[in-house]
């Protein structure tokens, strides 16, 4: 597996965690071409939620989350929650500090002594092992969603 398994899990286990629920595939394009791939683009449905995921190695995308709703939306990175962006209604971006000061290097640190210290039994686990179970199916329903291990652009090439 390629890019999906290895950045978007993280991206989806943020999602599944804020919604609380495994979103299904909707429609999914990769350029792996029945390898691992590069670059996928998948778009899923948490329920009424909908979801749209692009992620990869080569292209330089935003590496960020937009969350938008009838009152307005949210917009922040996901590998630094230092700041975060809010638009109430159709008014511009504002911006905030965010739910923590910590990148994702932060947060590695601060789970392996976790881990290091539930396994000598000093403290429970942060994150429960369950909650990767989520993230892990739905990158399954991305790969069983995807039309064709090609991305979109050959096939319209090729039309």
């Amino acid at each position: 597996r390629g890019v999906l398994l290895d950045i978007g899990v993280h991206v989806l286990d943020v999602a599944c965690w804020w919604l609380g629920d495994t979103p299904r595939g909707v429609s999914a394009s990769m350029d792996g071409f029945g390898g691992p791939e590069c670059f996928t683009r998948a778009q899923l449905a948490f329920g009424d939620v909908e979801m749209d995921l692009a992620v990869s190695f080569h292209s330089k995308l935003a590496n960020g989350f937009v969350v938008e709703g009838t009152k307005g939306a949210i917009r922040g990175s996901v590998t630094d929650f230092s700041t975060i962006e809010i638009r109430s209604g159709s008014g511009g971006w504002q911006s905030r500090r965010g739910p923590g000061p910590a990148g994702w290097t932060d947060f590695a640190e601060i789970l392996l002594r976790n881990f290091a210290a539930a396994v000598e039994g000093r403290e429970a686990l942060l994150v429960d092992p369950e909650s990767v179970v989520a993230p892990l199916q739905a990158v399954d329903a991305i790969y069983e969603a995807a039309d064709s291990p090609l991305p979109s652009y050959y096939t319209e090439w090729a039309s």
